[in-house]
């Protein structure tokens, strides 16, 4: 997993949100992102979040956020992920996107829930 966090996925990352550290905790590593800016029609329209990279839960990854996201299409989404991690609360959709080891790409891939309904 360490091999994942490479100089170049942490740098494309920063380039779509520049406010970012790495954190471990439970046997995982998460990436938290501070102001992530979320998609047009979401309310909040910026908030912080967790990045779990690899497999948790039954999904190939996680993105978690400080706050349930409302508006958009993000209130027809099944929000079932709840988790203390960090000393704070965090909420996640049900969203399972293909294993992707680009972090950049990743975290896009999960903020594309936010933005459209998923196709069957």
């Amino acid at each position: 997993m360490e091999s994942l966090f490479t100089d170049e996925n942490i740098a494309g990352l920063k380039k779509v949100t520049p406010l970012i550290s790495k954190a471990d905790e439970g046997g995982y590593t998460y990436i938290k992102i501070e102001d992530l800016i979320l998609p047009p029609g979401c309310k909040p329209t910026k908030t912080n979040a967790l990045l779990c990279v690899t497999p948790r839960d039954g999904y190939n990854s996680r993105l978690f956020f400080a706050e349930k996201v409302s508006g958009s299409v993000a209130d027809s989404r099944n929000w079932n992920g709840k988790i203390r991690v960090l000393g704070e609360n965090w909420e996640a959709m049900s969203w399972n996107v293909p294993i992707e080891t680009d972090f950049a790409s990743l975290l896009l891939i999960h903020l594309r829930a936010l933005r459209h309904v998923q196709q069957s």
